[in-house]
């Protein structure tokens, strides 16, 4: 969706690394966090995983994540490109 990769990266490293770890270690929201993509990767990885999400439904979330990505991704290009 970005057209540079320098603008790509400065998008993605923040969220990864900064935005889900904050938000993860405030017991709030703790819940809400396991929906980012990081997260729900995480539990896929884990032959038992804690907390709300388990493997199979970690699964689900980055497959929606994906198709959601994959779908935003074609609409810029149709409408950029076409």
């Amino acid at each position: 969706m970005v057209r540079s990769q320098v603008g790509a990266l400065s998008l993605l490293t923040p969220v990864v690394f900064l935005i889900s770890p904050v938000l993860g270690s405030i017991s709030a929201i703790a819940d809400v966090t396991a929906f980012l993509p990081d997260r729900a990767g995480q539990q896929i990885l884990h032959p038992a995983p804690e907390g709300v999400l388990g493997a199979w439904d970690g699964m689900g979330v980055m497959a929606l994540w994906t198709a959601l990505a994959v779908g935003a991704g074609w609409w810029v290009l149709r409408r950029r490109d076409a």
